[in-house]
């Protein structure tokens, strides 16, 4: 699977050559034998995946069988995924549904679950003044005009204030300034 692996692990022998169902079993059983590895009490690992929505049948089944593995004690799973473009049919929801009932698989109790809102005004407001070092009172009127944009969905509002002031790293804004930036938030169009 990995070359490389073999400075590692020393010459490997030649896999036998199986039907892509029997492929895909072996691939996924080799890679959670990879993370129970890898993933130990003593030095745990952390697996965050995003935009589960998109995963594909084989990812799925992956996660299952590692959700699966009761001996996993050195493993955290954190996933997430936009709950609006999923529904009770979808793959993923299939693969949760078992999680969400009062013992779960393998763990003995129910994985916590996480449903963020977007951010509020309130909220914006807070996250400009830290990022840009300036009281909460100046920047308020640009919160306003970025929450009117993106509704609060921290993606776009991240991307909007990337778009507005440069990738650069945030330095304070003069207060003459945040007026201008609310100013140029009438693009990109939404």
């Amino acid at each position: 699977m990995v070359p490389e692996l073999e400075v590692l692990l020393g010459p490997q022998p030649a896999v036998s050559e199986l039907g892509l169902i029997e492929t895909q079993i072996r691939l996924r059983s080799l890679l959670v034998g990879m993370v129970r590895q890898i993933a130990a009490a003593e030095h745990p690992l952390v697996l965050f995946l995003d935009d589960l929505q998109w995963a594909d049948q084989p990812s799925l089944e992956f996660i299952g069988a590692l959700l699966e593995e009761s001996d996993l004690n050195g493993l955290m799973l954190i996933g997430a995924y936009r709950d609006n473009e999923v529904d009770a049919a979808h793959p993923l929801m299939r693969l949760l549904r078992p999680l969400r009932q009062p013992t779960a698989p393998g763990t003995g109790e129910p994985p916590t679950v996480l449903h963020l809102d977007n951010l509020t005004v309130v909220d914006l407001t807070d996250l400009l003044s830290d990022m840009l070092h300036t009281p909460s009172g100046a920047v308020q009127p640009l919160a306003a005009a970025l929450y009117a944009k993106t509704e609060g969905n921290i993606f776009f509002a991240v991307e909007y204030l990337n778009a507005l002031i440069g990738k650069e790293p945030y330095s304070p804004m003069p207060k003459a300034d945040c007026g201008a930036g609310t100013r140029r938030l009438s693009w990109p169009g939404r």
